[in-house]
This record gives C-alpha cells, structure tokens and sequence, in this order.
C-alpha cells in the first residue's frame, strides 16, 4: 500500500495522478481472499457502489476539501452531505 501510494505521488507519474498529488488513504479495506477483493473492487464502480462509497467510505473533510478544489462546482461526491 505505502509503495502504491508513493507511485501515485512521484513526480513524472501518471497524468492524473500527479494532477491531484499529493494523495492520502483516505479509507483502507483488506480482504483475505483475491476474489472477493475484486468483487468488492468491481462492486464499488457500479452506480450502488458509488453511492455506497459516498454515503459510508468517504469523510465529510474530504467532501468539503474536494468542494472547495472544484472552487464550488456541483459534483456527486459533496452533494452527499
């Protein structure tokens, strides 16, 4: 996770990443199993699942930071206050 996470703050990364750096884990869920890793994984890119991450996995302080980045457009994550 540290690696990955460093990957995605390196300077000369990929566009979008380095576009929104520095990141933090903002929430970390392990699983035993790969499968279920992937499932869950999948299940959070459905329209259910994003609603999910935005309602359970994501703090109000990053709604509010991602807010005031998007210098007060709309946008599905902080309209879920």
């Amino acid at each position: 996770m540290k690696l990955r996470i460093n990957q995605h703050n390196k300077i000369g990364s990929s566009f979008y990443s380095k576009r929104y750096a520095p990141w933090q884990i903002e929430t970390y869920i392990s699983f035993c199993d790969k499968v279920d890793a992937r499932s869950f994984e999948k299940y959070l890119k459905s329209s259910s699942g994003k609603a999910f991450m935005r309602k359970r996995l994501i703090s109000n302080q990053f709604k509010e930071a991602l807010a005031r980045f998007n210098n007060g457009r709309s946008n599905k994550v902080s309209e879920t206050k």
